[in-house]
């Protein structure tokens, strides 16, 4: 087993060992975090058009991710790879699903403050408003297999630049290891649960209209998908291969 496997491991076992409070504190957190990604890639957008402006809100986004892992928090999406910690028998399912809701709800929270924050601080011009309409009305627009493929392609890269993260020894490793992965998921236009919790919750409060938390389903579940694919295939990788000593 390699120092990088063991790190998500150990790490599993610190996410459910935590009190309520310190999970839910740091599942806010971690939801603040993603907003101010969002917030950034809708203000690059309103001020550079086309594909400027969409590459540069998707670097620019990379900043939640990056808040996560120097500043710790907990993002509902990155705890999918938990699913390692249960095939390992490190900890129990029971447990792992418990996290999840926790910081899934806690993410909504961090999401539903940054909403607040930013309705009335009034950042946002009437460009980024319309930008924001227009998001949820694509969003509206794709059907249920659809956004699910999109969700389970966002979380590989999520979680891909999540296991890239324990193999980092430095602050500078931190901050550059997510930017190239959480750069293409979103130019790509791949769905990230926690993302879609904000956008749809300040399109609802500009009153633009009545937001379809629906999406946050199929969206959601394709996280998961994508997450547990990505930890089981490392599970394998560590674990079978090294029965057999092939690494």
């Amino acid at each position: 087993m390699n120092n990088q496997y063991e790190n998500l491991l150990n790490n599993c076992k610190n996410k459910v060992s935590n009190k309520f409070i310190i999970t839910l504190s740091l599942s806010i957190m971690a939801g603040i975090f993603i907003s101010i990604g969002a917030i950034a890639n809708l203000i690059s957008q309103s001020l550079f058009q086309g594909s400027v402006g969409k590459l540069i809100g998707s670097i620019l986004f990379s900043i939640g991710l990056i808040l996560i892992f120097v500043a710790n928090g907990e993002l509902f999406t990155g705890n999918n790879l938990m699913i390692d910690g249960v095939v390992a028998k490190t900890i129990a399912i029971k447990s792992m699903i418990k996290n999840w809701f926790i910081v899934y709800i806690g993410n909504f929270i961090g999401c539903f403050i940054s909403v607040i924050l930013i309705y009335f601080s009034k950042i946002f011009n009437t460009v980024t408003i319309y930008n924001v309409y227009k998001l949820i009305i694509l969003k509206d627009s794709k059907s249920f297999i659809v956004l699910f493929t999109l969700g389970i392609l966002c979380n590989i890269l999520v979680c891909l630049a999540v296991w890239m993260n324990y193999s980092s020894t430095n602050i500078i490793d931190k901050i550059l290891i997510p930017i190239l992965p959480i750069t293409v998921f979103v130019f790509c236009g791949f769905e990230h649960s926690i993302a879609d919790m904000f956008y749809l919750l300040i399109n609802s409060f500009y009153n633009l209209s009545l937001s379809t938390f629906n999406i946050l389903i199929p969206v959601t579940l394709g996280n998961i998908i994508g997450g547990m694919f990505i930890g089981l295939m490392y599970y394998i990788i560590n674990n079978k291969l090294n029965d057999k000593g092939e690494m």
